[in-house]
């Protein structure tokens, strides 16, 4: 048999392994509080199946692209959350095989073991909420060490009273420098937010998955540039902005994540046509400048709602 049926079929057995202990682990899936064990049941077809469906449908936008199609964001978002949901299938199976009886206490627990079709609203907007808050903090821990003289922090102090997002961007592209040159505090900070290694891990591991993160914030670019934002669905551009150091959590307004989603478009493209000879490095230090500036502009906008008075406090010099 050819590499890609063998693929295939791999592939649908370990679907069907996956569905074989459905009726043993449906009463541990993440779904919504008080639901009985028939809808567990029924979240457990209708997720199954949706990933079925899924599948088919990355199939088809592979053709697409291989016929020379460009792709918009909702189709290469497909593709992304497809081969993540086929890694997650493997490692279901693998869990199945070795710890069958354990597996509905494991998806219990840690339900990201789980395709995303399994994942329910409040499963997402934990996960976001989640993912803001560590940027957030690695953001913090960064500013925190530089205040205690582990790095300079004279050009972020310059970025962050820069008045807007564009000339802190300007400030911090000033002087090119290759990401894999930025301060050893810089590189954790940025690993942590896009949830890199532990923090003892080699320094080639976090580059590797600061790497990985530009890598695909460029491609989502490319795919954003061929697609009309305001007809992506609320959870599209919510995914979008998280990726790119956006707030996408709370109430925000679909207009409100469309218009952070252009202006990230606009000064990446602006500083793309202002240096022609742009190459690879130069991209990559622009998105996480401005990854770096969207978080602080999130932690902003979030100590606004949350904590005013401390706001207040640190904001104010009339005494």
């Amino acid at each position: 048999r050819s590499r890609p049926e063998m693929a295939r079929m791999t592939l649908r057995a370990a679907l069907a392994v996956v569905c074989l202990v459905g009726s043993a682990a449906a009463s541990a899936l993440p779904i919504p509080a008080a639901a009985g064990p028939s809808q567990s049941l029924e979240h457990l077809r209708r997720s199954t199946s949706a990933l079925w469906t899924n599948y088919k449908q990355c199939k088809f936008i592979r053709q697409q692209r291989k016929a020379g199609a460009a792709l918009d964001f909702s189709a290469y978002w497909m593709l992304r959350r497809g081969a993540a949901d086929r890694m997650k299938l493997f490692q279901v199976a693998w869990l199945i095989s070795v710890a069958k009886w354990s597996t509905p206490f494991i998806m219990y627990f840690f339900p990201s073991v789980l395709p995303s079709t399994f994942e329910t609203p409040d499963a997402f907007a934990k996960r976001l909420a989640e993912a803001e808050a560590v940027r957030h903090a690695a953001l913090l821990d960064m500013l925190r060490r530089s205040d205690a003289g582990k790095m300079d922090g004279r050009l972020a102090y310059d970025a962050m009273t820069a008045g807007s997002k564009s000339k802190a961007l300007q400030t911090l592209t000033e002087v090119p420098c290759s990401v894999s040159n930025i301060p050893l505090a810089a590189v954790h900070a940025a690993s942590r937010s896009v949830s890199g290694p532990p923090k003892i891990a080699p320094k080639f591991f976090h580059m590797q998955a600061i790497r990985s993160a530009l890598k695909n914030i460029n491609e989502g670019d490319e795919a954003l540039r061929n697609t009309k934002i305001s007809t992506l669905p609320v959870h599209l551009l919510q995914e979008a902005c998280a990726e790119r150091g956006i707030a996408s959590t709370g109430n925000r307004a679909s207009k409100a994540l469309c218009g952070e989603l252009q202006q990230w478009l606009s000064l990446t493209g602006n500083f793309a046509k202002s240096h022609p000879d742009l190459v690879k490095e130069d991209r990559d230090q622009v998105a996480l400048a401005l990854y770096a500036i969207n978080t602080a502009s999130s932690i902003r906008s979030t100590s606004r709602t949350n904590s005013p008075l401390i706001r207040a406090l640190y904001s104010r010099d009339n005494f």
